[in-house]
């Protein structure tokens, strides 16, 4: 199966807030447990087009069944507050099925590319401190640790902590 990384496009927000649902779904690598509706993911996706922002999705072709499908993404949005616009906020995610891949790395280093272009100098998530898989993705990736939010979340009778993780750059915007 041939996997390609392309921005997001308004043909691809359906398929897209369908992913994003399904790994909320799982409860166990979003903070989120449902997609927002679709209606502000669509208002997400076009504005963040509008303004050229980093947002890719994963493309699966299935030559066998002659078609494709999106099967992850990632997304950096800048912040739009004065004094903060040099921040973009990370989310990532690969549907089950086709993790371990290489497919987050694909999606991740082409966001990058894209907010460094865009003249981002710092890029930031939240991981759930059980996502050890996304943790060492971003490590590989020379986000450092900045800090933790201890028992940060409470869901099916268990907590979980947040580490907050940034990646710094000296490019000048």
């Amino acid at each position: 199966m041939n996997i390609t990384i392309q921005p997001i496009t308004e043909s691809h927000i359906t398929a897209y807030h369908r992913v994003l649902d399904t790994v909320c779904r799982e409860r166990r690598y979003l903070p989120a447990t449902e997609a927002p509706p679709v209606e502000q993911i669509t208002f997400q996706i076009t504005s963040a087009i509008t303004d050229d922002n980093a947002q890719f999705v994963a493309i699966a072709q299935d030559p066998e069944h002659n078609r494709s499908h999106i099967v992850g993404w990632c997304r950096i949005i800048p912040k739009s507050e004065e004094g903060f616009t040099h921040i973009g906020n990370l989310s990532l995610g690969v549907l089950e099925k086709y993790r371990s891949r290489g497919i987050g790395r694909k999606l991740l280093q082409a966001a990058i590319n894209h907010a460094h272009q865009k003249g981002l100098t710092r890029i930031q998530t939240e991981i759930l401190a059980s996502n050890i898989p996304c943790i060492r993705l971003l490590e590989s990736f020379l986000f450092a640790h900045e800090g933790f939010k201890e028992r940060a979340r409470y869901i099916d009778g268990n907590y979980d902590s947040l580490i907050v993780m940034a990646l710094i750059t000296n490019t000048k915007k």
